[in-house]
């Protein structure tokens, strides 16, 4: 969108359906996450996100626990992906921009970094 300072960009504000910010999953993993929020929930949740980043090849900064977060959904919760930047590639020859089977793998090895702390934050450390 035009401004008076130049192109900005414009987004949803992410709220639940009680009007709640959502919960970051860095405070979930430091269990300052809502007490109803199961933990093989959060662990489904992330895990189908991740297979999607994959198979889509979507390399962001969507793989940071402080950018994924969770919001009430009427009983339940969903996961909401926020604050996210497109990541540049630092490689000396850019293979993961170039194929895109390189950028899933990438992703991949992304995600699986994430999983060990996460699960075991959780309470679940072998079963991510």
């Amino acid at each position: 969108m035009d401004t008076d300072l130049g192109q900005g960009l414009c987004f949803d504000l992410v709220r639940g359906s009680e009007g709640d910010a959502p919960v970051s999953l860095l405070k979930i993993m430091k269990g300052e996450g809502p007490v109803d929020l199961e933990a093989d929930a959060v662990l489904r949740e992330v895990t189908e996100f991740a297979c999607f980043c994959q198979r889509y090849a979507i390399l962001a900064s969507c793989d940071e626990p402080g950018n994924i977060g969770f919001v009430r959904d009427g009983e339940g919760y969903r996961l909401v992906a926020y604050d996210l930047k497109f990541r540049l590639n630092k490689e000396f020859i850019p293979i993961s921009t170039l194929f895109s089977s390189v950028r899933r793998r990438k992703v991949q090895r992304r995600f699986e970094r994430l999983f060990e702390p996460l699960a075991e934050s959780l309470g679940r450390a072998g079963n991510a």
